[in-house]
């Protein structure tokens, strides 16, 4: 080999390794540009106020398949707000494990994983949020019922005060019930 060729063999190893060397260079960057909008979305879930709604239902008096429900709805909150949100914080970091070591295609791959999760996340949030929506509906609706209710017993207990002698017989059994 003469010293052309190998100056020019030279010339071209380098220049593929400046190439690699962007190349990589630009697919850690896209990855960190991911990863860094995969923890933004991950911090915008955790900081809705879910734990706030819960309590709201919570404090309500809820009965029957209200409680439930509610049992139910909450119970997915604490699982999720517990597991998930750790799952995902131990996948970001080992994304950025493997995008830091320049293992490129695991990274990508972790972060396809972490925006599943993150999505499957942002639904089972909505519907938390709606069903605990609907539980606050319903305890409001039943509060109302049992407010009106209440206001026919009174007005039938002062009906059935002023016009006693109008039930006879039955005005005991009445006043016992």
């Amino acid at each position: 080999m003469s010293n052309g060729q190998l100056i020019y063999l030279m010339v071209a190893i380098a220049v593929v390794l400046v190439l690699a060397y962007v190349v990589a260079i630009f697919l850690r960057k896209r990855n960190e540009g991911r990863l860094e909008a995969l923890e933004e979305r991950k911090e915008e879930l955790y900081n809705l106020p879910v734990n706030d709604e819960v309590e709201a239902v919570k404090n309500m008096h809820l009965i029957g398949q209200s409680q439930v429900a509610f049992r139910e709805w909450n119970q997915k909150w604490v699982d999720l707000s517990l597991n998930s949100f750790a799952d995902i914080e131990n996948n970001l970091f080992e994304a950025e494990g493997y995008n830091h070591s320049f293992r490129f295609l695991k990274a990508s791959h972790q972060i396809d994983q972490i925006e599943s999760q993150i999505t499957l996340i942002e639904e089972d949030i909505t519907e938390i949020r709606n069903a605990l929506a609907d539980l606050e509906k319903q305890e409001s609706k039943n509060s109302g019922r049992v407010l009106h209710a209440l206001d026919l017993f009174e007005e039938l207990q002062h009906r059935v005060a002023e016009n006693s002698e109008q039930y006879g017989q039955a005005l005991d059994e009445i006043k016992n019930n």
